[in-house]
């Protein structure tokens, strides 16, 4: 299966880069036999993709100094890839674990919490704030933090998100044992992590995931400011032996399969087919030595009409 798409981030502040597969000399990368085989969903038309949060609110408040020190690597294969499923051919799935309980999230490149519902959530009308049927939100398994014995609130800190697609999540936020990787996604690399429980909220959902997970820097996570802690991509990386990087793998849409899936890789690129080709941009802060959203300049377009146009 080839990947429409090879992503490589190095999470650090000595060097922010990003590196896809272009045209370039090749680079040597080690293949791993830790690779997890993926699944996919069928189409779903009616879906909208979750937004990344919201761009001019946190550009505005979130300019903290917070900053991740690593020395530059080259590009091992990462020892730990997580299968994605695909919604629509827009929305990419894994499988997490909390205290042990299974989860399927939504990821998103553009956000930096990672949060589930809780077993007690009030789903909400967008426009009048009412309570609405659960069902309206479409998620599936919820969280129950009284059933966790590693559970910890934060106390006199609420939750809360807005997504610039009109989601917006309310809730508890504390730490717990967060796991990916491994038969089913049950914790090959585990890390204590803050995480958000949302009880009251307006969510657009699939009926398949229970939240979303956040892989963008620490400086966008809730309450960046004052709490300062880090978002789960960030954790996974220090708090363990792996290399700071994590690598995103996109199939391509072909006629049997018209709902892609790929993998997530956490400590360098996941075991699928590259011509060893690659690019590699910096990573633009948004203001000095501040990292937020993976975003690079763009040094120009190649576009080539079709043979039939006049």
């Amino acid at each position: 299966m080839h990947p429409l798409l090879l992503f490589s981030v190095l999470i650090t502040t000595l060097i922010h880069q990003a590196t896809a597969l272009s045209r370039r000399a090749p680079t040597h990368i080690a293949i791993t036999p830790n690779f997890l085989p993926l699944t996919t969903v069928p189409y779903a038309h009616h879906l909208i993709p979750p937004s990344s949060l919201h761009l001019a609110h946190h550009r505005h408040n979130n300019t903290n100094n917070s900053t991740i020190h690593a020395r530059q690597r080259p590009f091992p294969t990462a020892p730990l890839q997580i299968p994605l499923l695909t919604l629509g051919g827009r929305i990419y799935i894994t499988t997490i674990t909390i205290s042990s309980q299974l989860f399927s999230v939504v990821l998103d490149t553009g956000s930096s919490d990672t949060w589930v519902t809780s077993s007690s959530f009030r789903c909400l009308d967008s426009v009048s704030y009412a309570v609405i049927d659960t069902q309206y939100c479409g998620f599936n398994r919820t969280f129950d933090t009284s059933s966790s014995r590693t559970w910890r609130e934060v106390e006199g800190w609420q939750f809360g998100v807005n997504y610039t697609g009109g989601e917006f999540l309310v809730g508890e936020l504390g730490w717990d044992i967060l796991g990916v990787g491994g038969d089913g996604g049950k914790g090959r690399l585990s890390v204590n992590q803050t995480v958000g429980v949302v009880e009251s909220e307006f969510w657009v959902g699939d009926g398949i995931s229970s939240g979303l997970m956040g892989l963008a820097y620490s400086a966008l996570v809730s309450g960046a400011r004052e709490l300062r802690y880090r978002s789960v991509m960030v954790s996974l990386t220090q708090a363990t032996s792996q290399p700071q990087i994590f690598s995103l793998a996109l199939d391509h849409t072909t006629d049997g399969n018209s709902s892609p899936g790929g993998q997530l890789a956490i400590g360098g690129i996941p075991n699928v087919q590259h011509d060893g080709n690659w690019v590699t941009v910096p990573i633009q802060p948004i203001a000095k030595n501040v990292y937020a959203y993976y975003a690079i300049n763009i040094d120009g377009f190649d576009i080539t009409s079709p043979i039939s146009s006049p």
